[in-house]
């Protein structure tokens, strides 16, 4: 994040449109590259969410102005949106349908359930409702809440149009977001670095319980260089054999890297 713009600048924000901007000659530029070496492309463009971009904007001062500057917020979270809005459309035009609306609400998990409601929902409701306008088609979003405990904002989020699924830690009461959510699927997350700080046997608990009160799939993130292969494949064999315990089989999917992404992250390396 560069440094947070100050509030006479974000007084002065007015919506942006991607399509007419740097950001978008970038992003036609790597789609033609990459039809040229793969013969397609698709979209893996992170919108993030109204919250998580009014972080990225204004910094720590964002949690200040919901308290103090509640005008200000909404005037900047109105901006937001809308440049949200367009920019979903522009990736609609360019790369074809996209299946619901993602949001990447990392940063509402830093305030409380009734703020969120009063400040924020209408803002994430507007991207659902836009996305469904835009295609013509129901409401539908997938909405990841970040690896903490979700559900003080179940009731929150119950309220989001389409809502298909909501993605937060594995140590969520998971029966309570199922009893407020009863057709939301939750994925659940879970924390490899917890096999360094935790004893396995630790971890295969809470894992247990997360499984047996209806997690619909678990999702591994946040892997630290410290934990290794050996850690990793033990996590994996857990899973395995809670899955059977639980009457259930454990299919495992990844997200590929592709050499972009290696030159990306570490530019010392070419293929």
């Amino acid at each position: 994040m560069g440094n947070p713009g100050s509030e006479d600048e974000i007084r002065c924000l007015k919506p942006v449109d991607i399509a007419n901007s740097p950001v978008a000659e970038i992003i036609l530029s790597e789609r033609r590259k990459r039809l040229d070496r793969y013969g397609m492309c698709t979209a893996m463009i992170d919108l993030a969410s109204p919250a998580n971009n009014a972080f990225t904007l204004r910094g720590p001062e964002f949690y200040l102005d919901l308290a103090a500057e509640p005008k200000l917020v909404e005037d900047y979270l109105g901006v937001i949106t809308e440049t949200m809005c367009v920019a979903y459309r522009f990736v609609i035009d360019v790369f074809g349908p996209i299946q619901g609306f993602p949001l990447g609400n990392c940063n509402v998990t830093m305030m409380s359930p009734e703020l969120y409601i009063n400040a924020v929902r209408k803002h994430d409701i507007r991207c659902v409702n836009y996305a469904s306008e835009l295609q013509s088609k129901p409401p539908c979003c997938d909405l990841h809440h970040c690896n903490v405990e979700t559900e003080p904002f179940a009731h929150a989020y119950s309220l989001i149009p389409g809502l298909r699924s909501l993605q937060g830690s594995h140590l969520s009461d998971i029966l309570e977001i199922k009893r407020v959510l009863p057709d939301v699927r939750f994925s659940a997350m879970v924390n490899p670095v917890d096999l360094i700080n935790k004893p396995v046997s630790q971890v295969r608990a809470e894992i247990n319980r997360c499984v047996s009160d209806g997690a619909d799939d678990l999702a591994i993130w946040d892997i630290d260089p410290c934990c290794g292969p050996e850690q990793i494949a033990t996590l994996l064999r857990t899973i395995v054999q809670i899955a059977a315990e639980n009457g259930r089989n454990a299919v495992f999917s990844v997200i590929p890297m592709s050499w972009e992404e290696l030159d990306w992250d570490f530019p010392s390396y070419r293929f």
